[in-house]
């Protein structure tokens, strides 16, 4: 599953004119997804949207608030034990997909987030 993430992950960034590849700021280890406007909008101090875990596959997505209750209360993913203070309210940590029905969902969870936080839908 890890090479299937990577693969979203660059696929989302290589679509996406507003998605920029760094370092996560919150674990320095992981390559980011950030999108500078979400700074710019008031809803993150950093633009950091989503980085995953190698190798273990679980992910620290800057979700919609809403959708962040949505993920949570459907089992998908848990806040973070410092969303609201040092993180975003809505920043969960999505567990790792065990098949490829729990992909599908984790994909469609990273799409969402980038369609709310670029403001733009899905192309493509």
């Amino acid at each position: 599953m890890l090479a299937e993430l990577t693969e979203i992950f660059d696929r989302e960034l290589n679509r996406r004119t507003e998605v920029e590849e760094q370092q996560s700021t919150f674990e320095r280890h992981h390559p980011a997804l950030y999108v500078p406007s979400l700074v710019d909008r008031g809803e993150s101090p950093t633009g950091e949207v989503a980085h995953f875990h190698r190798p273990q596959g679980s992910m620290h997505l800057h979700l919609n608030p809403s959708d962040a209750r949505t993920v949570v209360e459907r089992g998908w993913a848990e806040l973070h034990g410092l969303s609201g203070s040092m993180v975003p309210a809505s920043y969960v940590l999505v567990y790792s997909p065990r098949d490829r029905e729990d992909l599908n969902a984790v994909t469609r969870i990273l799409e969402a987030t980038l369609d709310w936080a670029t403001g733009k839908p899905t192309v493509g």
